[in-house]
This record gives structure tokens, C-alpha cells and sequence, in this order.
């Protein structure tokens, strides 16, 4: 007895240690741990924190700048001239001539400065202001550009994990099929050995067993790779353990208006909105362009104490302060280029949002035809599907009254199958095209 409980106590916690080691998930804790491990759009996120650093560095041209210089210099020799003095000393009978060099040095051998100074922008014809417009574009443009990678990541989860449900219930179908024929051919034979059954009835039967195992190795073999797919989406060892908890089940359809679908995605669509920025920015880059040959205005103030002060070998301390204007007369047609590269770049993004709107419209138009042909495809496949069972369950009555034979059975069995197949694919095919309408209209998550 006490063998006994060990033994149900080591298998206890085998099971437990099994259930510990294999990541249960919902899909949308498939889609949070993707957008948590996914590389492209990690990188995408720093890019982000690098564009906030850029609005910083635009602001600062505005902001005061404030030096402190300090500077210690060894003069040897120290330069210095010779001054010749002459003089007659007036004093009778005898006027005696005295001559006299004198050297005097122009500064001293230690020289130290300490300087303090301040500048400050004044006016530039606003190219400070349309930088840091142009960094804050850059910044949105950057989230829109994480937006529209992490609503494509979102649907290519939603795709791999419903894969997954429907390889899942493809496998259980073809196990349930190949269990259902086993059993009828255990019976056959029996029937067979009691002379109930014909020879051609027992091959019949064998042959459909032999057709369903392959078919049952090739769904297993399809729910494997389905789930590495999904792994390697989630960013995970492709040996790591996973099990899904959501199946693909019919859901309400919805019935999407064209016009307010297309005016939604034009709102929402993050591919636009980093389209329209970037429009934005070329704009401001040819303002920007077009004040390269502005004067700008500044101020500066300077603070010194140093020694020596020019021929004062002595320590002393002064200041000044001053307002400078730079005005450029010829720079070499750089103002120029500049201005005609902007336009070129501004005609570019013009460009580049008309075709990002044609381009989402006509991802719009094609997700709702998607929707509605998978839609019909559901309605069709649940009609097939609920007379396939009905003809079932008439071959199963009429078998066990000898109306139908046993190759009649099977082939209704095989048309259950493949009906509750097609039915699972329509399903599969509308959960997909749901969630690629949304991503098209921008509301996918």
C-alpha cells in the first residue's frame, strides 16, 4: 500500500513539473509577449527615445549658453625693448653728459585667465523653432512607424495562433475518424470471421484505416510546425513547451460600411500619420532653407580676471557685453541648393501620402470583400456541415438495419469529416479576415 501511494505521489509531481514547464496562452498573451520579445520592434522603441533626445537638442539653440575658461601661460623669454635715456647735468664750469639703458618688459613670465561668458540667441528667422518642429514630427513619426509594425505583428500573432487551433482541431478530427474506422474494422473482422461480412467489405474497411493514418501523421506533423511558427513569432525556444487556450469558434459577424470604413482608416491608420509627418517635416525643412541667408542676431556678455592686464603686472577683473549681427552676403549658391533640395524632398512626400492613401483604401476595399466572401464561406460550410451530420446519423440507423452496407457508412463518415474540416477552415478564414479588417480601418489590438 505504501508502494502504492509513492508511486501516485512521483506521478503526481511529474505531472506537476510537466504542467510547469509548458506556457499556456490566450491570444492576447500571445500578442503581448510578441510585442514584448520582437527585436524589430525593440529597436523601433529606442529609435523613439533617440527622436525625444533630438527635441532637446533643437530646444537647446534657444536656450542661453554659459563658459567657463581658465588658462595658465609660461612666457620665457618674456618679450621685451630698450630705452635710452640721456642727460646733461647743468652744473658749471663742467656740463658732464650722462647716458643711461633702461629694458622694460611687455607682460610677465606666469599669465592666468579665468573667463566667464554668456551668449544668447536673439533672433534667426525662426530656423530654431521650425528645428524643433521638425524633431517633434520626427518624433511622431517614429510612433507612428511603432504603431503600424506593432498592428502588423498583431495580426501575424492572431494569424499563427489561430493557425494553431485549426491544425489542433484538423489533428482531432482525423484521430476521432481513424479511432471510428479502427473500431468498425475490429467489428468487421469479427463479422468477417462469423461469415456475417464479405471479404470486399472487410478490405474496404481496411483500406480506409490505412488511408487515415497518413493522414492523421500528416495533421500531426502540421500542428507541430504550426506551433514552431508561432514560437519563433513569440520570440521563444523553438523546444520551449506551449499549449493554447482559445479555439476557433464562430463569432458575430460584423458588417463593415465602405465609405465610414475608408474615412475611419484615413483617421486611424499610423502608416498615415508618419506619412503626414514626414510631409510636415519637408515643409519645415524648406522654411528652414529658405532663412540659411538670414541675418541672425545675438547677445554676449564675457567676464575676465587675470594677470597680468596687459602692462599691469597685477591682477585685475573687467567685463563686456555686446550684441552681434551676422549678415551673410555671398555663400557660394549654398542657400540655393538648399531651398531646391527641400522642394524636391517636400514634392516627394507629397507624393509618397497620396499613394499611402490609395494604398489604404485599397486595403480597405480588399479586407471587407475578404470579410463578406468569408463570411458567405462560414454560412455556406455550417449548412453542409449540419446536413452531413443528419446524413450521418441516418447511415449510422440505416446500417444497424441493414437498409445501407458498411461502404455506404464510410463514405458518410468521410463526408463528416471532411465537412466538419471545411467548416473549421471557414471559420479559421473568417477570424483572419476580421482581424485584417481591423488592422486596414487601424483598430486592430
Amino acid at each position: 500500500m505504501r508502494r502504492f501511494l509513492v508511486c501516485i505521489l512521483f506521478c503526481f509531481m511529474c505531472f506537476e513539473c510537466a504542467c510547469a514547464d509548458t506556457l499556456f496562452l490566450s491570444l492576447d498573451d500571445a500578442k503581448k509577449l510578441a510585442l514584448a520579445n520582437n527585436r524589430d520592434i525593440l529597436a523601433v522603441r529606442e529609435s523613439i527615445n533617440s527622436s525625444k533626445g533630438k527635441i532637446i537638442e533643437a530646444t537647446s539653440s534657444y536656450l542661453p549658453k554659459l563658459n567657463v575658461v581658465a588658462n595658465y601661460t609660461y612666457i620665457d623669454p618674456i618679450p621685451a625693448s630698450e630705452v635710452s635715456l640721456d642727460m646733461t647735468l647743468p652744473i658749471p664750469p663742467l656740463y658732464p653728459s650722462i647716458s643711461k639703458t633702461m629694458e622694460i618688459k611687455a607682460g610677465a613670465s606666469d599669465n592666468t585667465l579665468y573667463r566667464v561668458s554668456l551668449t544668447q540667441l536673439l533672433f534667426d528667422w525662426g530656423r530654431t523653432f521650425g528645428n524643433i518642429d521638425i524633431a517633434n514630427s520626427g518624433r511622431n513619426a517614429s510612433e507612428s512607424n511603432l504603431a503600424a509594425m506593432e498592428n502588423q505583428l498583431i495580426l501575424g500573432i492572431t494569424q499563427y495562433y489561430y493557425n494553431v487551433a485549426l491544425t489542433k482541431r484538423v489533428l482531432a478530427l482525423n484521430q476521432e475518424s481513424l479511432q471510428i474506422a479502427q473500431e468498425r474494422l475490429k467489428n468487421m473482422e469479427q463479422n468477417f470471421n462469423k461469415g456475417a461480412a464479405s471479404s470486399f467489405d472487410l478490405l474496404k474497411t481496411k483500406v480506409q484505416v490505412s488511408n487515415l493514418r497518413p493522414q492523421v501523421s500528416k495533421a500531426q506533423n502540421n500542428f507541430e510546425m504550426s506551433k514552431n511558427y508561432l514560437k519563433n513569432a513569440l520570440a521563444i525556444p523553438l523546444d520551449s513547451q506551449i499549449e493554447i487556450t482559445q479555439d476557433i469558434n464562430e463569432e458575430s459577424f460584423i458588417d463593415p460600411d465602405y465609405a465610414g470604413s475608408v474615412k475611419k482608416a484615413m483617421q486611424s491608420r499610423p502608416e498615415l500619420k508618419k506619412a503626414n509627418s514626414q510631409k510636415y517635416i519637408a515643409q519645415k525643412a524648406l522654411d528652414i532653407a529658405h532663412s540659411v541667408d538670414k541675418p541672425i542676431l545675438t547677445a554676449s556678455a564675457n567676464y575676465q580676471y587675470q594677470y597680468p592686464y596687459y602692462s599691469q603686472i597685477e591682477w585685475v577683473s573687467n567685463w563686456n557685453a555686446g550684441v552681434n549681427l551676422s549678415v551673410p552676403i555671398f555663400d557660394g549658391f549654398y542657400a540655393y541648393s538648399k531651398v531646391k533640395q527641400a522642394k524636391a524632398d517636400l514634392q516627394t512626400a507629397e507624393v509618397m501620402l497620396k499613394n499611402m492613401e490609395s494604398s489604404v483604401e485599397l486595403d480597405v476595399r480588399q479586407a471587407i470583400l475578404s470579410l463578406n466572401d468569408a463570411k458567405a464561406r462560414v454560412s455556406s460550410q455550417k449548412d453542409a456541415l449540419s446536413q452531413a451530420e443528419e446524413f450521418f446519423k441516418i447511415a449510422e440507423s440505416s446500417l444497424k438495419s441493414g437498409v445501407i452496407t458498411n461502404v455506404d457508412m464510410m463514405d458518410a463518415q468521410v463526408s463528416l469529416l471532411s465537412a466538419k474540416t471545411a467548416y473549421a477552415q471557414a471559420l479559421y478564414d473568417y477570424l483572419i479576415a476580421k482581424a485584417a479588417y481591423l488592422k486596414a480601418v487601424g483598430e486592430i489590438k
